[in-house]
């Protein structure tokens, strides 16, 4: 679970396998996540 951790939107990308929005980001770890775009 990544909520405490700091992070930044790196790129928001049409997914349309999914018909829908996911962004790319990275956290303050160093870890790389794709998420839904809120």
């Amino acid at each position: 679970n990544q909520k405490d951790i700091s992070s930044r939107i790196v790129t928001i990308e049409y997914d349309p396998n999914r018909n829908a929005y996911i962004c790319l980001i990275h956290y303050g770890d160093g870890e790389k996540r794709y998420i839904l775009h809120p």
